[in-house]
This record gives structure tokens, C-alpha cells and sequence, in this order.
């Protein structure tokens, strides 16, 4: 994968969710009621048997053949994310198509799992998270290297474990080294290219969808991307933490991510260019529990909208 891609954000509504999450946590409802049953998923770290479907996804992707490295996902419903510079897919015929792009770019890879991770297990679900290390040789002759960490949810059907959800991040490292090429003549001048669109997260308090003093200057930077260029369109995902039902957090992701957009079109941004859908507490940015991850996962997220 060639980590100097242009980023190529792309989003999909998911047409399908999981029958049960991960986790069956409390049901922390507005007045106050608990479900009474806690189950927090199994910690394993190291799992042995996860360890080796990632050590076999790496060599899989080390061959370079998509054909070798698609039966590890689901067929249906799988969906990726990325916090890099690289493409973006989500899943079926267009993660083929972008797995294709990407190694198409590169004559060779290799991938080093960092030797310990962290993962859970709750029956046939599990999460892992592993930091890794890309190199390889671009087609053009230049060596490269990426350090980032890979976040999956994984399904067991007939026996194989399957990713369902997989998120990256990282950044791009490039080896400085010389390539023993003849230089081709200089390219005309040409207009620079823009840097690519960050938008800032907006974070929310525990169950809670008022917007805090401390996030409205995100707001407003966000407020200059959209107003910089008016042919942007996104969708704004509602984001919770692992605490509380699965319904009770789907209202509630939709009820943040409607704020952030709310003080958008307050702040003139046309509401024709804004989306909305809630994830709830289904797609983590970061896994396990406590104050720091809890509060990583409350937020409203931005992505291109096609």
C-alpha cells in the first residue's frame, strides 16, 4: 500500500448490523433505570488463536494477491475505516477494487505485527488491537515505510474467524534512500496541490447531547472548512461509549451528531450539505474501558459524504 496516496474519504450506510453486541452493558436510560445484567466481554490478551489469523491476514497480504487476502473478511456487511492518508472502502466489490489500486502500486510488502496486542472475546465475537509496521518498494523504485495500528471486530462463522469492522491508524514514514534512477526532465509548473480537509471531532460529556463551551472552537474551525468551500457535503456520525443499550445509544448518537449539525446551519452552513446518522456505541475508535476510552468514543465525526 502506498502510504503517499491521496486521501480518498468515501461513506456507506450500514445495511446490516450484528444480532447482539459486543458487550451487554448496563441500559443507562435518562431516568436513571439499570438493566440488571452486566457481562463485559473476556480480556485475552495475546490470544493465540487470534494472534495466528492475523500473523496468516499479514502473509496473506504479503502475497499481493487480493484473491488471497478477501476470503479473510465477511461478505456481507464489512466495513473499514481509515485515520490516514490512504484510500478509504467499506467493504464488497469496493474494497476488491481498492485493495487492487493499492497493491497495484507496490512490487513489495512486508508486515511486522508489534509481538504483543490486546484483544476480547464474548463467544463468537471478538476485538483485537495491534500496531504494525509496513515496508516495502514502490513500483517506482522507492522504498517506504508505515507505522500505524489496526483496530477489528470479528465474527466466527463455520469455524473461521472473519473480520466484520476494521479501522486504521497511523501515518506514512518514508525511508530516505537513494534510488539509482536518471532523473526524469523537470514537470511545467503547476498549481500546489491543497492539503487534505481535517475536520475536528466534537466531544461530548457522559449522556449528554448539549454541546460543551470547550468544543466551540472546533466548531468553528469546522464552520471555515465548510464556508471555504461550498460544494463540500458530509455526514456527520453520532458516536457513544460502550455504556448503555444498543437502542438507548442509537438515539443518542443521532441526538449528538443533530447538534453538531444544528450549529452548523446556525453558523450558515446549508443544511442541504449536511448528514446525519448515529452509530450508537457499535463502531469504537478506541477499545477496553475507562474514563479515557469512554470519553475517546462519545464524540460527532466527520466524512466526506459522496
Amino acid at each position: 500500500m502506498d502510504p503517499r496516496s491521496q486521501s480518498n474519504i468515501r461513506v456507506r450506510t450500514v445495511l446490516s448490523l450484528a444480532a447482539s453486541a459486543l458487550l451487554a452493558l448496563p441500559a443507562l436510560l435518562g431516568t436513571g433505570c439499570v438493566s440488571a445484567r452486566y457481562a463485559p466481554a473476556k480480556a485475552v490478551p495475546n490470544d493465540a488463536e487470534l494472534g495466528a489469523r492475523l500473523t496468516d491476514l499479514g502473509a496473506a497480504y504479503e502475497t499481493m494477491d487480493v484473491a488471497k487476502i478477501t476470503p479473510f473478511y465477511a461478505p456481507d456487511g464489512y466495513e473499514l475505516s481509515f485515520d490516514t492518508p490512504l484510500p478509504f472502502s467499506t467493504g464488497g466489490a469496493e474494497h476488491t477494487e481498492v485493495l487492487a489500486t493499492l497493491l497495484g502500486k507496490v512490487q513489495s510488502l512486508h508486515v511486522a505485527w508489534a509481538p504483543t496486542f490486546d484483544a476480547w472475546r464474548d463467544g463468537d465475537r471478538a476485538w483485537t488491537n495491534r500496531q504494525f509496521t509496513l515496508t516495502g518498494v514502490t513500483r517506482a523504485g522507492a522504498p517506504f515505510t508505515y507505522q500505524g495500528w489496526q483496530s477489528v471486530v470479528w465474527e466466527k462463522r463455520a469455524g473461521t474467524w472473519l473480520v466484520w469492522y476494521e479501522h486504521f491508524g497511523g501515518g506514512p514514514q518514508l525511508a530516505k534512500a537513494e534510488v539509482a534512477v536518471v532523473p526524469p526532465p523537470p514537470p511545467p509548473a503547476a498549481a500546489p496541490t491543497p492539503a487534505p480537509l481535517k475536520f475536528a471531532d466534537v466531544y461530548f460529556d457522559f449522556n449528554r447531547a448539549d454541546l460543551r463551551v470547550d468544543q466551540l472552537a472546533a466548531l468553528a474551525e469546522d464552520v471555515k472548512f465548510l464556508q471555504a468551500d461550498p460544494t463540500l457535503k458530509v455526514v456527520i456520525e453520532g458516536h457513544c461509549d460502550e455504556r448503555g443499550g444498543e437502542r438507548y445509544n442509537d438515539g443518542l448518537g443521532e441526538r449528538r451528531a443533530e447538534a453538531v449539525k444544528g450549529y452548523l446551519v446556525a453558523h450558515g452552513v446549508a443544511a442541504d450539505r449536511l448528514q446525519t446518522v448515529s452509530f450508537g456505541k457499535r463502531k469504537p475508535f478506541e477499545l477496553g474501558s475507562g474514563e479515557q476510552v469512554w470519553q475517546a468514543n462519545r464524540r460527532a465525526h466527520f466524512v466526506l459524504a459522496k
